[in-house]
């Protein structure tokens, strides 16, 4: 089930995430990913991470099509980077 933009921005980034969890690991075809700003934060990386691509559960097509969606959202939401390299 998709979620418009506004309902999606309404909900927290704890919602976003583990809803973003759950649709990937139940193989979800049109996932809703969570927000820029959201994606942009190093928990929110590492959550990712540790939830979804350090066990390996997946199918590994499906994980590399999810993993290179997923990079090219949070390179998409950095505006500055030669700060967000700096923070790291």
């Amino acid at each position: 089930m998709a979620i418009d933009q506004s309902t999606r921005s309404g909900a927290s980034p704890e919602q976003q995430i583990t809803r973003f969890c759950r649709q990937y690991l139940q193989l979800d075809s049109d996932l809703d990913y969570p927000d820029n700003e959201i994606l942009r934060d190093e928990a929110t990386q590492n959550t990712l991470h540790n939830q979804l691509f350090d066990g390996q559960v997946t199918p590994p097509r499906y994980r590399l099509r999810v993993l290179k969606e997923l990079v090219a959202r949070i390179e998409s939401s950095i505006t500055d980077w030669d700060e967000h390299v700096s923070q790291n």
